[in-house]
């Protein structure tokens, strides 16, 4: 049978004119997964700044990445 992964330790990275966005999202996976009955944790929510080169997105997510991600 099917068996979910839980949310346990999960982030939800946006650029820096995302912020609201992010959290209508946020909000939006919390209602979907509540719903679902699905087993989470609160995402942590991380701003990419200036979020218009890659290198950045890059450095922010291995900062913030466990290892092995």
């Amino acid at each position: 049978m099917f068996t979910q992964t839980q949310l346990k330790n999960w982030a939800i990275f946006h650029g820096d004119k995302d912020g609201q966005i992010a959290n209508q999202f946020k909000s939006t996976m919390k209602e979907c997964l509540d719903t679902c009955g699905y087993d989470k944790t609160e995402p942590k929510v991380v701003e990419v700044k200036p979020s218009m080169r890659a290198d950045n997105w890059i450095k922010t997510m291995k900062a913030q990445l466990k290892e092995g991600v």
